[in-house]
């Protein structure tokens, strides 16, 4: 269960900058970034959305065929203060019998 502290209104694209800016993309491994410049404010937890990026974005690193893209895309949803962030690489994927544990700490 996850437990939200502090929420206020969030621009997106200032939290995803700053997370793209706090990892070291290695040369081999090119990087697509997509965000519109108008992409509404959340109301989230600023910190638990920046650490949630930064560990989406490094294991789209690390777990990426070698010498392939990243895409980051960020769109903004048909319901109000909503947004869709979406990272993605040419990685083998999750396995079926895992997916039920991604989101364990530690997995």
């Amino acid at each position: 269960m996850v437990v939200l502290n502090e929420l206020e209104r969030v621009d997106v694209r200032e939290v995803m900058e700053d997370a793209l800016d706090s990892i070291q993309f290695p040369d081999d491994r090119p990087l697509t970034v997509d965000i519109p410049p108008k992409i509404p404010q959340i109301l989230t937890d600023p910190e638990k959305l920046s650490r949630s990026l930064y560990n989406i974005l490094t294991n789209a690193i690390v777990h990426g065929a070698p010498s392939t893209a990243v895409e980051v895309k960020v769109s903004a949803d048909v319901e109000p203060d909503s947004v869709v962030i979406s990272v993605t690489n040419e990685g083998p994927g999750i396995p079926p019998e895992d997916m039920d544990k991604i989101f364990e700490r530690f997995f």
